[in-house]
């Protein structure tokens, strides 16, 4: 009877001690809020290695916004609006590959989402259409994700296997594998 006893408040602890450490990882005691803004800062250019491009033809440039601080990244793009056909973007970096999951309930364009490896190369992409409630998942082994209106895939001849190039400014902000979803706001887990 004691060892029972014993084996109870043991799981009890144990319980405890996991819902306290699933907690922490979520950031609910974080404060930030996604105010509404106009377009994208040009933080960057990430230049697009295509096998389209003509030997004439300078390489297609999109000009990228990525995070300063933990609230800018939670919050991405949502409730941006974005001058239509912009060659502008917004980059998430992580510190590491991962899987990652997105939602784009409060981005109020349709959105075209790459998935990069740590060498910077497309892994693959896919549309969203705005105000999107399915969850995106990003392919194994995503490093960094590039975030841009509709139809840059085509217009740029963007495909699968393209390698980008950017370097990350030094005040960017860096994701890494704890960095937790918070369904209030924010974008991605």
């Amino acid at each position: 009877m004691k060892s029972l006893l014993f084996v109870l408040l043991v799981t009890d602890a144990v319980r405890g001690i996991l819902r306290h450490q699933a907690v922490s990882k979520l950031h609910a005691a974080d404060q930030y809020s996604c105010t509404p803004l106009n377009g994208t800062r040009s933080d960057m250019n990430v230049d697009v290695f295509t096998s389209q491009r003509m030997p004439t033809v300078a390489w297609p440039t999109i000009a990228v916004e990525t995070a300063t601080s933990y609230s800018e990244f939670m919050c991405g793009i949502q409730n941006r609006n974005i001058t239509p056909n912009c060659m502008c973007g917004y980059l998430f970096p992580w510190n590491s590959p991962q899987s990652v999951n997105m939602y784009f309930r409060a981005v109020s364009f349709n959105s075209e989402v790459y998935f990069l490896d740590s060498i910077k190369r497309v892994l693959s992409y896919q549309a969203v259409p705005a105000l999107s409630q399915q969850q995106i998942v990003s392919v194994a082994n995503t490093q960094y994700i590039l975030v841009t209106q509709a139809g840059m895939a085509s217009k740029l001849g963007i495909e699968v296997g393209d390698a980008a190039n950017f370097t990350l400014p030094p005040n960017a902000y860096v994701g890494s594998d704890v960095t937790g979803y918070d369904d209030r706001v924010g974008m991605h887990d």
